[in-house]
């Protein structure tokens, strides 16, 4: 394939690559890495939802959402959003007004954000103007997507007993 020469005659020096390795392998699919693609859920202003949502993807909300909420990622609450409701994530931004439980890794009450309700979680960060009305307690369990609502709310319920 490639022809390297020398500039005398005498060394001239050729560099083929041998046909035994034009041989091509084959691609297994266990050796490509498939990659999915997240889709992130946007909530505009004026808008009303009543009821779960759950996602693979993160949440940015500006509308008004009565239910829980469920992401692998992250969710926000921006200025202007409600929520009503409980909220896991990994991370979960609120300048907005939630009224309800937050379980993530990390959650920021940013400067107009409100929640009014008990957070779980192993880092909390209120910025200058975020109101907190509730308690904060390490969080009890690891985040997982594949948790529904109902099994994160049974093991919390077993730890408390388990804790008396």
């Amino acid at each position: 394939m490639f022809n390297l020469k020398s500039k005398s005659k005498k060394n001239e020096v050729v560099a083929n690559q041998d046909k035994s390795e034009k041989k091509t392998t084959p691609i297994h699919v266990k050796d490509i890495l498939l990659t999915a693609v997240r889709k992130d859920v946007f909530i505009a202003n004026g808008a009303n939802l009543t009821g779960i949502i759950e996602t693979e993807g993160s949440i940015v909300s500006e509308g008004v959402i009565e239910g829980n909420i469920r992401s692998a990622h992250e969710v926000r609450i921006n200025n202007g959003g409600v929520v009503k409701g409980d909220i896991h994530a990994m991370h979960v931004f609120i300048n907005g007004l939630v009224t309800g439980r937050c379980y993530a890794s990390a959650v920021s009450l940013l400067e107009k954000g409100r929640i009014e309700g008990n957070i779980y979680t192993n880092e909390l960060s209120i910025e200058k103007g975020g109101v907190f009305i509730g308690e904060s307690s390490p969080s009890e369990y690891t985040h997982s997507k594949n948790d529904t609502f109902a099994e994160q709310e049974d093991s919390l319920v077993k730890k408390k007993i388990k804790d008396k």
